[in-house]
This record gives structure tokens, C-alpha cells and sequence, in this order.
């Protein structure tokens, strides 16, 4: 029997973001569905390296890629209200 993996979206992906993102993608029974960061390039870059699709706006990244987990790499405030929309 083999289990689905588990899903998971990174929103941050700056020092602590592209760390938590090398140890999911370093993990057999996690796949990495999405990444966000409000910078473009630096989403686009981590998105890249886990071979997934990027996105600037969270609530985006939430609806299209329906993840089992979000990983939150983000400073206070703004982790405050993606915790209320995951």
C-alpha cells in the first residue's frame, strides 16, 4: 500500500523560508505544491529549485493548491492573517 504524499505550500522565502524549503524538498513523503513570497523574483527562485509553481499572494496560493500544511516563514504580523485564511 503506498500513501499519497504530503502536501505542502512555503509563504516566505527568505533565509528561514529557503532553509524550511531545502528540508521539505529533502523529504520523501512531502511534495511541495507552492511557494509565496510578495517578492516575485525571490518566489520564483525558490518555486524553481522545488520544481513547483510561484506565487506572490497567499490567498492564491491557498485556493489553487489546496495544501495539507502551510509552512510560514513570514514575520508577525503579516503570518497573523494567513494563519486565519490556511
Amino acid at each position: 500500500m503506498t500513501s499519497e504524499p504530503f502536501r505542502a505550500a512555503l509563504t516566505g522565502a527568505g533565509g528561514f523560508g529557503n532553509q524550511t524549503l531545502r528540508a521539505l524538498c529533502q523529504a520523501t513523503d512531502v511534495q511541495v505544491v507552492g511557494v509565496c513570497d510578495q517578492n516575485s523574483s525571490a518566489a520564483q527562485a525558490a518555486a524553481d529549485d522545488a520544481n513547483c509553481p510561484s506565487y506572490t499572494d497567499s490567498r492564491s496560493l491557498l485556493v489553487e493548491t489546496r495544501p495539507d500544511a502551510v509552512f510560514v516563514a513570514l514575520p508577525p504580523l503579516p503570518a497573523t492573517e494567513l494563519t486565519r485564511l490556511a
